[in-house]
């Protein structure tokens, strides 16, 4: 599935959004974001600006884990 991400200003797939999410959450190294023709030292891909428009998206899946995992840990 592919959406219009406003972090990056373009379609992306979920596997893209995912490796985004992944590179600003600091688990991943930033270079894996040039297999996507991304360039690593542009300022659109920010933690600031991941914090601010990713924590709000609904297809942000780190996101959908919390929620799911913090669900069924207190279930």
């Amino acid at each position: 599935m592919e959406y219009n991400c406003p972090l990056v200003n373009m379609e992306i797939d979920e596997t893209v959004c995912y490796d985004i999410q992944m590179v600003t959450g600091n688990m991943i190294n930033k270079r894996i974001l040039q297999d996507y023709g991304f360039d690593v030292d542009d300022s659109l891909i920010t933690k600031e600006r991941s914090d601010r428009l990713c924590s709000v998206c609904p297809f942000n899946q780190l996101m959908q884990t919390a929620h799911v995992v913090g669900k069924t840990a207190t279930a």
